[in-house]
């Protein structure tokens, strides 16, 4: 099977990606260096987040993460072991109840109880354990949400303009319904 595996391998690699069948060419990484990146790795190294052939990049302006060192097939590329990570394991109690209600979070869907402990673990500051992690995150997300008329018609797309025209009554409402005194930031 492994032999199989490499054949396989050694014939992709042969393909062209998505970005040379299409006729452009990626963008070449542009590592990032800076104290907080550098914070965030010696975390990441001490929560034995297992990252060797991976460095913090930029492509053309967005962030990711670059292939620092050749990958094979099957070699890990990222691990992360749970205490290093934010999860939502089922059937989980309400983990901040001085954010959301109980009846809030055992009612909302994955990502949205995923956002409330985010904010939760915001709210920390250098007491919460992911602090290097959420230092690292985007602090203004694009999103069609905050979008204006003209830019989503652009989309060309009338359903998902209306659920998105939608998106902000909708997440007032479950404010209102869950959140603990306007504490959401």
């Amino acid at each position: 099977c492994r032999a199989v595996r490499e054949d396989a391998a050694a014939a992709a690699a042969e393909q062209p990606g998505p970005a040379e069948a299409a006729g452009t060419k990626q963008p070449p990484p542009v590592y990032i260096q800076d104290a907080l990146t550098s914070a965030f790795l010696d975390w990441a190294r001490a929560a034995d987040i297992a990252f060797d052939r991976l460095r913090p990049a930029t492509f053309a302006g967005l962030r990711g993460l670059a292939a620092s060192a050749p990958i094979k097939a099957d070699d890990i590329i990222l691990a992360v072991p749970r205490g290093a990570a934010l999860t939502l394991p089922p059937r989980q109690r309400c983990p901040c109840p001085e954010y959301v209600t109980p009846e809030f979070w055992d009612g909302a869907p994955w990502f949205v109880k995923l956002g409330v402990g985010l904010l939760a673990e915001r709210r920390k500051g250098e007491g919460s354990r992911l602090q290097r992690y959420i230092q690292q995150l985007p602090k203004d997300v694009d999103t069609p949400v905050t979008w204006s008329d003209e830019r989503l018609q652009q989309l060309q797309y009338p359903y998902l303009v209306q659920k998105v025209r939608g998106a902000p009554g909708a997440a007032m409402e479950a404010c209102s319904r869950g959140g603990r005194g306007g504490r959401w930031q």
